[in-house]
């Protein structure tokens, strides 16, 4: 990309990667942010796939961008801590400049990030937002420690 062509947006997306990221789990519906409190019920995760995000599909405004504009439905995002990996720098730059993270292991190490909960269509949506990259891949962590702050209890995750 020549440097005429990266804009001030551009600019502005990649040196605030990953963006900001809630400190409890929350709800994305409807383009917007739902806080979860102590006691807030949770919508239904039956049929839904549990997908580890990593780097910025933590945030209300990347997943803004890629389930803007359409009834998606609620995703459930929540808050969790996975023993012995870290999320560290990715060895590849993004289409607009930032420098993504993926997962590492790390033993002896915690990280805390989330679990977004995904219907069929929201994961295939994932996938089409994510797949233009030849550095991305899809598939299941299992036998993990992962410890949530709302929703069941797994020992299995995809990334």
């Amino acid at each position: 990309m020549s440097p005429q062509a990266f804009s001030q947006a551009d600019f502005h997306r990649a040196t605030t990667y990953p963006y900001r990221i809630p400190g409890r789990s929350f709800v994305f519906d409807q383009g917007r942010e739902h806080a979860l409190g102590a006691g807030d019920e949770i919508p239904d995760l039956a049929g839904r796939t549990a997908v580890l995000a990593v780097g910025s599909n933590q945030s209300p405004e990347q997943l803004a961008r890629k389930f803007g504009g359409g009834q998606w439905g609620p995703i459930p995002v929540i808050r969790c801590e996975l023993d012995d990996f870290d999320s560290v720098y990715s060895p590849h730059i993004a289409s607009y400049g930032a420098i993504a993270a993926t997962l590492q292991h790390s033993p002896s190490t915690t990280v805390t990030l989330f679990v977004t909960w995904l219907t069929e269509a929201q994961l295939k949506r994932m996938h089409e937002t994510e797949v233009t990259s030849a550095n991305y891949g899809f598939g299941l962590l299992e036998g993990v420690k992962i410890r949530c702050e709302a929703g069941p209890g797994i020992d299995a995750v995809h990334v």
